[in-house]
């Protein structure tokens, strides 16, 4: 398994951007956090845990005895199904954290969040599921770590975008 190292990095960018939103969310705890705030933070945590856990799935697969393309289809397969448990989760809970802000807050959701964060938050995780599925699938070229790995990178650019969310804009209402 040569993408070894690659996924330990991510690893380590994921717990690392956990650990700092939780500094920052401890410094911000005077002011108290708004509920739009609770979400990023949480869908933040969500997003960056399941990149860390998910980085070490091969090596799972790989110790179980799963070697080559077949350890990169089932790496990609257990991706996507934790994709599609995350997103759920998380676009269940934003019409309840938005309606629990009010107009003001669907009125900063969709100023600030508007066009580059719809892209972002809707783009990327089926941008994911694109690759995941062709990684699956073999296609267009033999299964492999590149398509799993580009995932993961694209899982902490989204946990990214609600890091700088949260910070940026979660203090200045």
């Amino acid at each position: 398994m040569d993408a070894a190292e690659e996924l330990l990095t991510l690893a380590e960018i994921a717990i690392g951007l956990a650990g700092f939103s939780g500094v920052v969310v401890a410094f911000s705890r005077g002011s108290g956090l708004h509920d739009i705030d609770r979400f990023y933070f949480v869908a933040l945590l969500t997003v960056t845990l399941s990149a860390f856990a998910l980085a070490f799935v091969p090596f799972g697969f790989h110790r179980v005895g799963y070697n080559g393309p077949a350890l990169w289809m089932a790496s990609s397969a257990a991706m996507l199904a934790t994709a599609a448990c995350v997103g759920w989760s998380l676009v269940a809970s934003i019409p309840r954290e938005l309606r629990a802000e009010g107009v003001r807050g669907r009125r900063w959701h969709k100023n600030v969040a508007g066009k580059v964060g719809d892209v972002v938050s809707w783009g990327l995780p089926a941008l994911i599921a694109v690759l995941q599925v062709a990684n699956i699938g073999g296609w267009p070229m033999e299964s492999d770590a590149l398509f799993y790995v580009a995932g993961l990178v694209f899982w902490l650019l989204i946990a990214g975008m609600n890091f700088f969310y949260l910070v940026v804009f979660g203090a200045s209402r």
